[in-house]
């Protein structure tokens, strides 16, 4: 796109001014206790507010004639086409939908522990919205009306949400935390290795306690060494003596390489395992090496299959193992163990584009957005594996939610997760100078963002939805 390109009239109305994320210097004032005037715009981000600001950029037809010459208009109608919005609400887009464009909080930039960020007024604030843009399509009869009066899905309506960011480009002084980047079609090995670094050192916001006590001891545990691919017993072990990394994923109907009484000792021989697991698990054995660490937990072959009293021994500590791993795989978009893990053999496949909406001024810097890898349908009050197979399975939600540190993969985008922060590729959260809360990762853990009766309830909720294969799995 070329940088001369100038927004039509409905998108120039946009006050994408509210998007300017906070400065690295503004926040070194708020930590040390100075209020910075007039940097942070308190708009109504929340999903039901009446008032929240909102623009229209008319019918879908005109954003489209429009995108020959508008670069903003260009990438609505982009976002239209590759998200499936059109293909979820086929009955809204035969009408000529109005599309109406706002921010939603995607999140909440928060102080450090120990600090509180004041304002002019005085005014104690808690912490600073974080901003996407989001859009909705209405059919013209139903519009406009307020937004609660038809959230979300009134018949008429579609929304999608989060598909923009404001990124930062090139040289610029300000030094904007948690400005969007791209995200490459191949993990980057180096950031979720600084992700666990920075939680492991145990001095900044990301610290995850370890379990109390000393560990459950079992006479048998089993791991995967990925250094001699094969399988590993250990008699009278307690967890977490040995580093070890777990897997949590859905099975499918098929697996390709289970333990069973009569390969026992087979599996055990050096690269017994080649070439012989499935796509998930031989993905979560070349991640856990490279994140530093030879030994990998995974159902299918640390029990064996065809032992009941095993399995009963090994079911009986099924929390314990999640627990006293350094951290858990979560595999969320897979349908089965032949899925993988996108990005680390598999590219990811969603191209993000970038568009300048604002030009420099004399005291200005450019505002630039970039396409966000994962806009959703669902509410941004929703998990963010909703939908996916994982998301649905009774087992999963213990290992998720027991695991003191996550990284989950989705088609699209790797995500971090741990008692004291998120990070995702996508964004550039790595700062000690504040902390951001993603909205669809705030429920998981009862972190300071997210009370302890709240995350129960939330846990309640959740579990009654999932499916279970077994009676006897509640």
């Amino acid at each position: 796109m070329a940088e001369t390109e100038k927004l039509c009239g409905y998108c120039t109305a946009i006050d994408f001014e509210q998007l300017r994320l906070p400065s690295s210097k503004d926040v070194e004032k708020l930590n040390k206790g100075q209020p910075v005037e007039g940097i942070f715009p308190f708009g109504h981000y929340l999903l039901h507010h009446e008032d929240r600001p909102r623009w229209s950029l008319g019918t879908q037809s005109r954003i489209q004639r429009s995108a020959a010459t508008c670069p903003f208009c260009r990438e609505v109608s982009l976002v239209l086409e590759t998200s499936g919005v059109r293909v979820k609400a086929p009955a809204v887009f035969e009408k000529d939908p109005i599309c109406d464009v706002y921010f939603t909080a995607a999140g909440n930039v928060q102080a450090p522990p120990g600090v509180t960020w004041k304002r002019y007024a005085p005014r104690e604030i808690p912490y600073i919205p974080y901003p996407r843009v989001s859009l909705r399509w209405t059919v013209p009869e139903k519009h406009p009306r307020p937004f609660y009066q038809n959230y979300p899905e009134h018949e008429g309506v579609i929304e999608l949400f989060e598909c923009f960011q404001s990124i930062e480009m090139g040289m610029n002084e300000r030094q904007s935390l948690f400005s969007g980047r791209e995200r490459p079609a191949l993990i980057d090995l180096e950031l979720p290795r600084r992700w666990l670094r920075n939680c492991l050192d145990n001095d900044n916001d990301c610290y995850a306690p370890k379990p109390k006590g000393e560990g459950v001891r079992s006479s048998i545990f089993r791991l995967i060494d990925t250094k001699a691919k094969s399988v590993v017993e250990f008699d009278e072990h307690r967890l977490g003596e040995t580093p070890y990394v777990a897997l949590s994923y859905v099975w499918g109907t098929t697996q390709q390489a289970v333990l069973k009484r009569e390969n026992l000792l087979q599996l055990q021989l050096p690269g017994s395992l080649q070439g012989a697991t499935s796509r998930t698990i031989t993905d979560a054995m070349i991640f856990t090496s490279d994140m530093g660490y030879r030994y990998l937990w995974v159902d299918a072959l640390c029990i064996i299959q065809n032992d009941d009293a095993d399995k009963i021994s090994q079911l009986q500590i099924m929390g314990d193992i999640y627990k006293n791993a350094v951290f858990a795989i979560v595999a969320a978009a897979g349908e089965n163990s032949g899925s993988g893990l996108a990005g680390i053999r598999t590219p990811r496949t969603v191209i993000q584009r970038k568009v300048q909406v604002k030009p420099a001024g004399p005291q200005e810097m450019p505002l630039w957005l970039i396409s966000t890898a994962m806009p959703r349908i669902f509410s941004p009050d929703q998990p963010y594996t909703i939908g996916l197979p994982w998301q649905t399975r009774g087992w999963t939600l213990q290992e998720r939610v027991l695991s003191r540190r996550v990284f989950v993969f989705t088609d699209e985008q790797l995500f971090w997760s741990c008692r004291r922060c998120h990070r995702w590729e996508e964004t550039d959260t790595e700062t000690k100078l504040a902390s951001l809360s993603w909205q669809p990762m705030k429920k998981a853990h009862a972190t300071p963002s997210c009370p302890l009766t709240l995350a129960l309830w939330t846990l309640i909720a959740d579990f009654s939805t999932r499916d279970l294969s077994l009676d006897g799995d509640a």
